[in-house]
């Protein structure tokens, strides 16, 4: 949890760089409407394209977190908020969920190795 935390912080602080040092070297991200990321270059263009957006705002909050019997792998499900600006300066938001596996590092720190979010149905 202190790992997914600190992983809100960087995107609050919109911090692409931050945020993907949260993902291990062969991590893969299933980001909404966009092909898998297999690699460290597509995971980056995705998440810094994300950012370079008029008014981004994204917040998460993990509502369940479990890790394995032996310590080593864990996951985390929780909400998103995410808001932007469209062309003419107004803001659109969107809530969502998202799914992330996240994998013990032989330095004890924890990476996530599998992400997945998508949105919810518009109201």
């Amino acid at each position: 949890m202190r790992a997914d935390s600190a992983w809100d912080k960087a995107s609050e602080a919109k911090s692409a760089e931050g945020w993907l040092s949260f993902y291990t070297d062969d991590a893969i991200m299933m980001p909404p409407g966009e092909l898998v990321c297999k690699d460290k270059v597509s995971r980056g263009a995705s998440i810094k394209n994300m950012f370079a957006i008029s008014g981004v705002s994204l917040r998460f909050q993990s509502t369940k977190v479990e890790v394995s019997r032996m310590g080593d792998l864990g996951y985390a499900v929780g909400v998103y908020q995410f808001s932007s600006k469209d062309a003419k300066g107004k803001v659109l938001n969107e809530t969502g969920k998202y799914c992330e596996t996240w994998k013990k590092q032989a330095d004890g720190n924890w990476k996530c190795i599998v992400d997945i979010w998508n949105a919810d149905p518009a109201k």
